[in-house]
């Protein structure tokens, strides 16, 4: 009963998978098959324009035609993810509606209020609602990496980083 590398059957419990780049080093049984070959994470030579989807609303063409040349050039935006693509521009239309609707002020107390008339139980569905789309929208912005996260890619053809250690070698 338990001890290391051991779990139940509960999600994600059990010993944790090795790195691709420590297998191809000890040469375990998860190399077999693989030529040790890192894939090629470059642009494609020919770039081919992807063409947005015959359904989207003029408004979700306006977007697309902002952020389509930057997910594009991130190697995200294909002929196979356009449809999701579209419909994060859809989502960033929805999200931009419901924060125009809900203006909001600052009342006596510092407080922001609705400027709509409705009851503080709608305001706080609709508050919700825009919570929630947008954390969806920031979701997708990092799936076509349009949002910053994470480690700063290289880009392609730059030189590779100086190896600290080789101050120390002799």
């Amino acid at each position: 009963m338990g001890g290391f590398g051991r779990g139940g059957r509960r999600a994600g419990a059990g010993r944790k998978k090795k790195a691709q780049h420590l297998r191809l080093i000890d040469g375990g049984a998860g190399r077999r098959g693989d030529d040790g070959v890192p894939p090629d994470v470059s642009t494609p030579a020919s770039p081919v324009a992807v063409e947005p989807p015959g359904y989207m609303t003029e408004a979700a063409l306006a977007i697309w035609r902002d952020w389509a040349s930057d997910a594009y050039d991130a190697g995200t935006l294909t002929a196979t993810t356009r449809h999701s693509f579209a419909e994060f521009c859809q989502l960033v239309v929805v999200c931009r509606e419901l924060l125009a609707r809900f203006q909001v002020s600052i009342d006596a107390t510092g407080q922001p209020r609705a400027l709509l008339h409705m009851s503080e139980k709608q305001e706080m569905a609709v508050r919700r609602e825009y919570r929630n789309l947008s954390k969806e929208m920031h979701l997708r912005m990092k799936d076509f990496r349009l949002a910053p996260f994470g480690k700063e890619l290289v880009p392609a053809g730059a030189a590779p980083a100086a190896d600290p250690l080789d101050a120390f070698a002799r």
